[in-house]
C-alpha cells in the first residue's frame, strides 16, 4: 500500500473504533446521558456523540477512498447482475418482519424508517439469502434443458454444468 492509504486505513480503524466506545456507551448509560465530569458548556448526550463519530467516519471513508484512488459514489446501485426486487420481494420481507413478534417490535418500526433504497436493497438481502438457502437445502433433480449443454433443477432453478 502507499502510505496515504496505510494512514487513510490506521484513520479510518481509529474513527470506528471511537464510534464503537459512543455506541457502547449509549448501549450502557442511555443514548441521553453524559459524562457529568466535563463542565455544563462543553457537554454532549451520548446520542449527540454518536452523530459526531457517525460523521468522522464518514469523512474518513471518503478520504480513503480518495487515497486509494477510488472514484466517489453518490449512491448505492445494485449491480447488473442482480434483478431489481419484485412487488413479491417486498411482500415477503413484511412476512418475515410479521412472523416473528420480537421482529415485529423492533425491525417493522426500522423498515418504516428506511428509505426507497434502503427498502430495496434489505429485500434484495432477503430474498437472494433465501434463494441461496433453497438451493443448499434442495435435493436436486437434475435434468438436461433444451437446446442447452447446462443442467437444471427444476425445484429450486439452479443450473449447473454436466460433469465430465
Amino acid at each position: 500500500m502507499r502510505p496515504g492509504v496505510d494512514f487513510a486505513t490506521g484513520k479510518l480503524v481509529e474513527e470506528l473504533g471511537e464510534l464503537q466506545a459512543a455506541l457502547g456507551k449509549s448501549i450502557r448509560w442511555g443514548r441521553s446521558s453524559f459524562n457529568p465530569e466535563v463542565p455544563a458548556d462543553q457537554r454532549e448526550t451520548n446520542a449527540d456523540w454518536i452523530e459526531r463519530e457517525i460523521d468522522d467516519v464518514l469523512e474518513a471513508i471518503e478520504n480513503y477512498r480518495r487515497e486509494a484512488g477510488h472514484k466517489p459514489v453518490k449512491a448505492m446501485k445494485l449491480s447488473s447482475g442482480v434483478p431489481r426486487p419484485t412487488d413479491e420481494d417486498f411482500r415477503l420481507a413484511h412476512a418475515i418482519v410479521d412472523s416473528d413478534p420480537v421482529l415485529r417490535i423492533y425491525a417493522a418500526t426500522e423498515w418504516d424508517c428506511l428509505n426507497d433504497d434502503g427498502k430495496t436493497w434489505l429485500a434484495v438481502i432477503i430474498r437472494e439469502a433465501r434463494n441461496h438457502l433453497i438451493m443448499a437445502t434442495c435435493q436436486h433433480d437434475w435434468r438436461p434443458r433444451p437446446f442447452h449443454l447446462d443442467l437444471h433443477c427444476s425445484k429450486c432453478g439452479l443450473d449447473r454444468k454436466p460433469r465430465a
